[in-house]
């Protein structure tokens, strides 16, 4: 019961009363932590290989692949499909826009319909009133 006491006390301590006695690391220890990570990686590897079948490993490893590679080739077929379905989309979306095209083309401009008749009685209706307006000077 004493030690339990003693830890509780420990693990207690404010944050201040804490001494941190690591020093941070220096360039070279950062080197050497950096050159062992990857024999490290590859050890741990080895150990997970060994001790198992090397042909299961390759069968697993086949299968996965395999599982892989068919769901890309489902993917890529079924994208194939969009594919077309969308290129038929628009050749009927660009048919439906010659269509309009030559209907717009095909009507009247209205517009210029309208501003050559509105010329046409300003140019009509000028003339007359200045006429009437010679025609009331002179006489």
């Amino acid at each position: 019961m004493n030690e339990q006491n003693a830890t509780s006390r420990q693990l207690t301590l404010p944050p201040e009363d804490r001494v941190i006695t690591a020093a941070p690391p220096t360039l070279e220890s950062r080197i050497k932590t950096a050159i062992k990570k990857p024999g490290v990686l590859l050890s741990g590897a080895v150990r997970s290989i060994k001790g198992r079948d090397l042909e299961t490993l390759v069968e697993e490893f086949s299968s996965d692949v395999t599982l892989v590679l068919g769901g890309l080739s489902d993917d890529q077929e079924r994208l194939g499909h969009e594919n077309d379905q969308l290129r038929q989309q628009i050749a009927a979306l660009e048919k439906r826009l010659r269509e309009l095209e030559k209907r717009q083309d095909a009507k009247p401009n209205r517009e210029g319909l309208i501003r050559r008749l509105t010329w046409l009685s300003v140019t009509f209706f000028g003339g007359a009133a200045l006429l009437y307006v010679l025609k009331f000077l002179l006489t």
